[in-house]
């Protein structure tokens, strides 16, 4: 059966498409994307006999969540047969999507897409950046905008705010910078030497944390009491990419230093408690056991085919534990464990 037929496209002609559907009308009609509408239909093949009428639906949704759910759950059985593993059977309601192994191995597929929240701040970074540049400024700085945005937040009133803050540095503050707190976001300026350049100033929003919240989001709604390990797969859809570190902070907490003040050990790196997987300090216990990983997959396209990448990080505190040497793909473990600590470290690919 193929994905492609044309009682699928017809309805998606490019005259007069509503602009919430595009992603399927260019996919289906530019000539340039055979290559692709070519390697759908073969994954389109692994699809389960039962589920391959729900599967059209979704794939040529108009709605681009239903879409790319469909998308990746197909990229997702590719990922598994690479490795040279099983598809048992695809999900039922109320079922993880895809089934390994003779169903020993859960993976429950999820897609990063872009949010509304998302534009909105690119937008307000963009428009303060042009506000801020009107005023002549006393010496050129970058910004980065942190926290929340719960609302809309006037980019003309903001700047002037800030060009007042930037009238009181001392010249310590223009050597090594100062937060500023206004309208419940925080702006972290630190001044630039441009040499002869104009004084100006780049303002850039700070996903990381944002993205680290926003995983951890979605893998706690795709919770499940599991009797064999369970996998979380997230297909990235998003414009941009989440990074090793991003995944890890989300995961396993955020990074930091100690320096001991008399130099009599080297300084420590370390991760608090915010992450998903280890055991809470405050409770001494892990409290995430219902996962046993995580499957991050990025998709390219590289002379007319799709390109998968996927990572794999592994919860070491699972109550399911994910079977040792399963997976050939690049992936972050604990690789050591004594009465004090887990030590985790990439095994396989890009990252040994």
């Amino acid at each position: 059966m193929s994905l492609f037929t044309t009682e699928n496209i017809k309805q998606y002609l490019p005259e007069g498409h509503s602009k919430t559907y595009s992603h399927i009308t260019k996919l289906c009609f530019t000539p340039e994307l055979q290559g692709l509408r070519d390697q759908l239909d073969q994954w389109f093949k692994e699809v389960g006999e039962n589920h391959l009428q729900d599967f059209n639906g979704k794939f040529f949704s108009k709605n681009y969540s239903h879409h790319s759910g469909a998308f990746w759950e197909m990229a997702t059985a590719q990922v598994i047969l690479i490795e040279g593993l099983t598809i048992s059977r695809w999900g039922d309601d109320g079922e993880p999507d895809i089934f390994i192994n003779n169903n020993e191995i859960a993976f429950e597929v999820t897609s990063l897409n872009p949010n509304a929240e998302y534009f909105a701040k690119s937008d307000y970074v963009h428009g303060l950046n042009e506000a801020l540049n009107e005023y002549e400024l006393p010496f050129p700085f970058m910004m980065t905008v942190s926290g929340d945005f719960l609302r809309n937040i006037s980019v003309k009133n903001t700047a002037k705010v800030i060009l007042n803050e930037l009238g009181k540095f001392t010249d310590f503050e223009v050597l090594f910078g100062k937060n500023i707190k206004y309208n419940g976001l925080e702006y972290h300026i630190r001044p630039q030497r441009n040499g002869n350049e104009e004084n100006r100033a780049s303002v850039i929003h700070d996903m990381s944390l944002d993205n680290v919240k926003s995983l951890q989001g979605k893998i706690k709604k795709k919770k499940r009491e599991m009797n064999t390990p369970y996998l979380i797969v997230l297909g990235n859809s998003s414009h941009f990419t989440y990074s090793d570190f991003t995944l890890e902070s989300a995961l396993f907490g955020k990074t930091g230093v100690s320096f001991y003040t008399d130099n009599s050990k080297e300084p420590e790196s370390f991760r608090d408690s915010t992450g998903l997987f280890p055991p809470k300090r405050s409770e001494g216990r892990a409290i995430n056991t219902w996962i046993s990983g995580v499957l991050y997959i990025e998709k390219d396209v590289f002379n007319g085919e799709f390109i998968l990448k996927p990572s794999l990080y592994v919860n070491h505190w699972a109550v399911n534990p994910l079977p040792e040497e399963l997976f050939k793909m690049k992936t972050f473990k604990s690789v050591n464990e004594d009465k004090q600590k887990v030590t985790y470290s990439w095994v396989n690919g890009d990252n040994k």
